[in-house]
């Protein structure tokens, strides 16, 4: 490598090393700042996501909201969607497809579910389940907006893993939960793509402390459904410059992706990918943003390669100069060594180089000359060289290219002869050219000789070579013609299968006679003019460059859906569908192979088809036979002439207890017990030889199965022919059930005649082809016929005999009827005996008929019930009787109870007097003692005069309107003054949103509920009562209540509450000895929901207490209102806390609050209410009132009120609510030491707790 080349490499080099560094130091900056700008980006990403889910649990507290306003049963359709229309869903909570309410329902409360959403609306409402289940519902009751959401109504989300999981975990954990992805049964088409986020709703209100308090008042959940891409639309931190994956790892890392934004130009590169990881709503996603082209742009990152353009270019040019300098002096010394390089070229080339002047004469001869020519350069400068080397006969051409020259022509390569030193002549190419000077003026001549010898002995031996080789082409010629003629005469012959060869491009080059035939076009019509494509089906074409893409990963389309398989494995067999020229199709198998040369390349492609519709109708009959014989319930068996089994189809593997493909190749004879191994070889005996028309034959013998058990069977054979041998076919009965059954039939048979001898049972037949009867020996007897009879013959004449006349016409015609099909023949007549006796006859009978339908037999029987009818007879007169006396009883039980209720009250009246006269304790005692006394026997009498009333049928209801509140108020009265001292606690658990003017039987719907109140109070020695009204269903003139009296008291035992609604009974004898009654309270409770047009029922544990309950229907009265509407403050911005120690009784008021409208918190104790407090104030959102239990273990109700008393400006007012004790709060009120500001009696209805609020 020279001086200066090495020193411009090296500056080159150097200026290139510098611009490197340049460029590597700007393009590390670069990925720094584009890794800091993606990062932030992401992050940003990631917080827009999480925030715009974050946004939805506003819209499900809003509906969890409208639920517990409406209360659990009190929310319909047409409320939810008067809230759903309140809200503008699209702009409120973007993305978002809707809000709806799932409903919470134990398996066996379903058909009450069911019946109550179809009342509710629509009318088909309808669960479904994508995949069975077993335990408790979670159905879709309601979501809006339905258009867009029809499909998801009525699904049960616990049918679902995903949704059932996020569902519990929402009720286990009291917060929101996002289910894994999931396919929204309204948005099939977007698989895996979206969620429910899902908001668990309590009774209570609130969050339970407790998980298990948390599965006990979970009702439901306020969920949304939600879509990826419409949660994501919008977000502006999510543009074209990036592009956002989304994947859920939270069970497992390596989750497919779930979402992936759209790409506007597809297939743009990513130049840099950034992940974050994110936990909300029970789930972990990875988020990923991967940044593109137009990210960097934004940037406006200077680009590395300018760098690289500027300093390749300075570089360079350094380069340039300093190679120039060093070229220029290099140049001079190049120009000498070159004129001394030309010289030695020409004195040592291997061809001959002469000079020579205008003349002709030699001026110059080098070595080449010496070695060709012989002459050396002394013996041959000076001469003419015509004279020296040029033989005689080619003088006059040597002075034509000697003028050729002079004239400044060039010459090359003239072929001649020269003539050697030694007089031999040697082959030459000559090339002349002539010497110019600096004027362009031929001064000299220059000739090269270059020896040709070698080259002319090569020219003659191709000479030789080029005559064999052209009898070689003739002879592969005449071969190729006849492999033609051969070729041809196949692809005429082939008229069963179509031959269509290609070109590359697919042009049709070939199309034989088979294919003319099988398609219906000519060869013209289509060589060099279509492309195979036109005989097939446009969709299985397409179907199938559907696959191959998807396969090979690129398009694959048109002709290459032919050739992309053979290309690459050489060749193709596949199934296709032919069109014929007419439009018809058929189905062909069509190989297609790729034809190539010998250097590989693609010369065309071949494809041989062959039609296979006949193929295709016999496999579709073999499919048939197969299912046939698959599907038939009798085993079916083939064997050869020899014996060994040939097909065994499965009804004989259940059979013979055996696997139907271990049986093939066995012998017939294994199945068969060697008890019954001789009559099957005579059976098969007919069947050696062929004889003509022999039809199947069958045989019972005895087979044997797999664990050598013996059954009964019908075997039937009967030849056939396979493939050109002669087969024997074997079908199975198993006759093991009508041995069974025959067994049966027998001792059936005689099990009834011994039971028709025992029971006196006439039986007899009447054949009605010949009118003949026959009887059993109790016919003879009933009727007083002689048996000879039976002999002589019986007929229908000798019955007709005996029958009353009253009654012949009347059992004859129904006898006539029956065998008409047209009545049933059970008469009860009379007959009369050879002795004048009348005796009574039950009869039935059954009419048996042929396989028309045509009746062919009478069966029947006989039985005297005339003993039967006089007792009925005796019972009859006795019943009346007795209904007389029950009935003078009732009345003189009511006159009675009448005439008793007069003196009673004047007894009370009188009592109530002497109270008010000076009496001393002992006295007062002893009038106190006889007037609960005397109330006891006028309640008794109440209680005897409505029995009387009902078992008379004389009670009615008297309807009327009434309001619920006075109803309820009038009814806490009543029960407050039942409770006495005990530790029990009355509540009322009323739905605010009744209606409040109803229309009904006010004083007996009252009288119910004291008597069930009552009884509950009796039966309770500490917990609770509640009085329950629930809304089950309501239109504009009528509303479905559901009441419940449930307490905490003995309970009753499942024996005991067969017999609670009888009249003078209670569940036990103890029962009234411990608490008293008289039994009735239950009973006219019972009659009087039955006028009401219901049922009493009850559920009770023993030791955990009884629940009675019935489901009243009411009317509504003008004007129409709920309870809630006459309540002051209702919606009011409120904030309450709820006192109680007593849980049951802190959730009803807790339900009754929140169904007023107002923010409700509960807690069970005084010192965490007065923590709660000091809470409340310190974050700002204190509590306007509180409502205070009494009685309570600690802090009780009064000593709490003082410790909130003492926390100055932050305590809120307190209202006592106690359900004992009121007379200790009233003096303390009077006295002006209340710590609260107003006090309340259990039990309170909603009225009254709002107005005291």
């Amino acid at each position: 490598m020279s001086v200066p080349l090495v020193a411009m490499l090296l500056t080159a080099l150097a200026g290139l090393l510098v611009t490197g560094l340049l460029a590597g130091l700007l393009e590390r900056t670069n990925q720094d700042r584009l890794h800091e700008a993606l990062h932030a980006a992401t992050e940003r990403a990631a917080d827009a996501v999480v925030k715009r889910l974050e946004l939805y649990q506003y819209g499900l507290r809003g509906t969890r909201g409208s639920l517990l306003t409406a209360g659990e049963w009190g929310m319909t359709r047409e409320i939810f969607q008067r809230y759903a229309r309140s809200r503008d869903i699209a702009k409120e909570f973007p993305g978002a497809r809707g809000f709806g309410l799932i409903r919470r329902v134990p398996q066996a409360e379903l058909a009450g579910f069911l019946a109550k959403a179809r009342a509710d609306g629509p009318a088909d409402f309808d669960i479904h389940e994508l995949t069975d289940h077993p335990g408790e519902h979670f159905i879709i009751q309601y979501i809006e907006p339905l258009e867009g959401n029809q499909a998801a109504l009525g699904l049960d989300i616990a049918s679902e893993r995903n949704r059932y999981e996020a569902a519990l975990s929402a009720m286990r954990s009291g917060e929101v939960r996002l289910t894994a992805p999931i396919t929204l049964v309204q948005s099939l088409g977007r698989p895996r793509q979206s969620f429910l986020i899902l908001m668990p709703i309590y009774r209570s209100g609130m969050v339970p402390v407790t998980e298990a308090e948390r599965e006990r008042q979970a009702m439901g959940w306020s969920y949304a459904p939600l879509i990826t891409e419409h949660v994501l639309q919008g977000l502006e931190v999510l543009d074209e410059t990036v592009h956002l994956r989304l994947r859920d790892i939270t069970e497992d890392s390596d989750e497919p992706l779930f979402y992936e934004s759209a790409l506007d130009s597809p297939g743009t590169p990513e130049i840099h990918r950034e992940k974050v990881l994110r936990d909300f709503y029970g789930r972990r996603w990875e988020i990923e943003l991967a940044a593109l082209p137009a990210f960097a742009e934004r940037l406006a990152l200077p680009p590395p390669a300018v760098v690289w353009v500027a300093g390749t270019g300075l570089s360079l040019l350094l380069a340039a100069l300093l190679g120039a300098s060093l070229m220029s002096r290099r140049r001079k010394h190049q120009v000498l060594a070159e004129q001394a390089r030309l010289a030695a070229i020409v004195e040592n080339s291997a061809d001959g180089i002469v000079g020579q002047t205008l003349g002709g004469v030699i001026t110059s001869w080098n070595q080449g000359a010496e070695a060709i020519l012989g002459y050396s350069a002394e013996q041959a400068i000076g001469q003419d060289l015509a004279g020296l080397v040029v033989p005689e006969p080619g003088h006059e051409q040597e002075e034509t290219l000697l003028r050729q020259a002079l004239a400044g022509e060039r010459i090359s390569l003239y072929e001649t002869r020269y003539r050697r030193q030694d007089g031999s002549l040697v082959h030459v190419a000559l090339s002349i050219a002539p010497i110019l000077d600096g004027l362009g003026r031929v001064v000299g001549i220059s000739r090269t000789v270059r020896d040709t010898t070698a080259q002319k002995q090569a020219e003659a031996r191709i000479l030789e070579l080029n005559a064999g080789l052209e009898s070689q082409v003739a002879e592969r010629t005449a071969q190729l013609l006849r492999t033609n003629v051969l070729l041809d005469g196949v692809l005429t012959a082939a008229t069963e299968v179509s031959i269509i060869a290609t070109d590359p491009d697919g042009l049709i080059r070939v199309f034989n006679r088979g294919a003319e035939r099988l398609l219906g076009y000519s060869a013209e019509e289509l060589v060099g003019r279509q492309t195979p494509a036109l005989l097939h089906v446009t969709e299985e074409v397409v179907a199938r460059g559907r696959e191959l893409s998807a396969y090979y990963d690129k398009p694959v389309q048109g002709f290459r859906v032919f050739v992309q398989v053979p290309e690459l494995e050489g060749s193709e067999a596949r199934e296709w569908t032919y069109v014929r020229k007419d439009g018809s199709r058929f189905p062909v198998t069509l190989v297609v192979t790729a034809m190539r040369d010998e250097q590989g390349r693609i010369t065309g492609y071949l494809g041989i088809s062959l039609d296979i519709t006949e193929r295709k109708a016999t496999e579709r009959r073999l499919a048939t036979t197969r299912a046939v014989l698959d599907t038939a319930v009798n085993p079916v068996i083939t064997f050869d002439g020899e014996g060994r089994i040939q097909t065994f189809n499965p009804a004989g593997g259940v059979v013979f207890g055996v696997s139907p493909e271990h049986m093939v190749g066995r012998s017939i004879e294994d199945l068969i017990e060697p008890v019954s191994l001789e009559r099957f070889h005579e059976l098969l005996t007919g069947y050696e030889q062929p004889v003509e028309g022999l039809g199947p034959s069958g045989m019972e013998l005895w087979g044997r199965r797999s664990d050598d058990s013996a059954f009964p069977m019908q075997v039937t054979l009967a030849p056939m022919q396979a493939g050109g041998e002669r087969r024997m076919v074997c079908v199975v009965t198993d006759l093991s059930e009508q041995h069974r059954q025959r067994k049966e039939l027998v001792a059936t048979r005689d099990q009834l005649l011994l039971a028709s001898e025992v029971a006196g049972l006439g039986i007899w037949s009447w054949f009605l082809e010949d009118n003949r009867l026959h009887w059993n020996d109790r016919m003879f007897e009933l009727y007083g016929q002689p048996r000879s009879l039976r002999e002589q013959g019986l007929t229908f004449d000798h019955w007709r005999q005996r029958v009353h006349p009253d009654d012949m016409d009347r059992v004859v015609a129904q006898l006539q009827g029956a065998i008409a099909g047209t009545a049933v023949y059970d008469p009860i007549f009379r007959i009369v005996r050879p002795d004048g006796q009348v005796r009574y006859i039950q009869a039935a009978a059954q009419i048996e008929r042929d396989s028309l339908g045509r009746p062919t037999r009478v069966t029947g029987i006989n039985l005297d019930i005339t003993a039967q009818r006089e007792l009925e007879s005796r019972l009859r007169d006795a019943r009346d009787k007795a209904d007389a006396a029950s009935a003078a009883k009732s009345f003189f039980l009511a006159n009675m109870s009448h005439e008793i209720r007069t003196p009673m009250n004047a007894v009370l009246g009188m009592l109530h007097l002497v109270q008010d006269t000076g009496l001393d304790n002992r006295q007062l005692d002893y009038v106190l003692k006889a007037q609960t006394a005397a109330r006891s026997l006028l309640g008794l009498l109440n209680d005897i005069l409505d029995y009387s009333k009902i078992e008379a049928g004389k009670l009615q209801l008297d309807p009327h309107p009434f309001e619920l509140e006075s109803l309820m108020r009038d009814l806490a009265v009543v029960l407050a003054g039942n409770q006495g001292d005990k530790d029990v606690e009355v509540m009322f658990d009323l739905d605010a949103n009744l209606p409040l003017h109803l229309v009904g039987d006010s004083f007996r719907l009252q009288q119910v509920l004291i008597n069930l109140g009552g009884n509950a109070l009796k039966f309770t020695s500490r917990g609770q009562v509640v009085v329950a009204f629930r809304q089950l269903a309501c239109d504009n003139s009528s509303v479905l209540l559901q009441v419940s009296i449930s307490d905490t008291g003995i309970g009753i035992s499942p024996e005991q509450l067969e017999r609670i609604f009888d009249g003078f009974t209670q569940a036990e004898a103890s029962t009234t000895r411990r608490f008293g009654g008289t039994g009735l309270g239950l009973v006219i409770c019972k009659r009087l929901v039955e006028l009401m047009g219901s049922e009493l029922k009850v559920e009770s544990r023993p030791g955990e207490g009884s629940r009675f309950w019935f489901d009243v229907r009411l009317g509504i009265s003008e004007p129409i209102a709920a309870l809630r509407s006459e309540c002051p403050c209702v919606d009011a911005p409120l904030h309450l806390l709820v006192v109680d120690d007593n849980p049951v009784a802190g959730e009803v008021l807790l339900r009754t609050l929140l169904s007023l409208g107002w923010r409700s918190e509960y807690v069970m104790s005084g010192e965490a209410a007065v923590s709660a407090v000091q809470q409340a104030a310190r974050r700002g959102d204190p509590f306007d009132l509180v409502l205070m239990d009494w009685r309570m273990p600690g802090l009780d109700g009064l000593a709490s009120s003082r410790a909130l008393a003492a926390l100055g400006a932050a305590a809120p007012r307190v209202v006592m609510i106690t359900a004992h004790g009121s007379e200790v709060l009233a003096d303390q009120q009077q006295k002006g030491r209340a710590p609260f500001a107003a006090f309340l009696t259990k039990p309170v209805t909603p009225q009254q707790l709002a107005t005291a609020v």
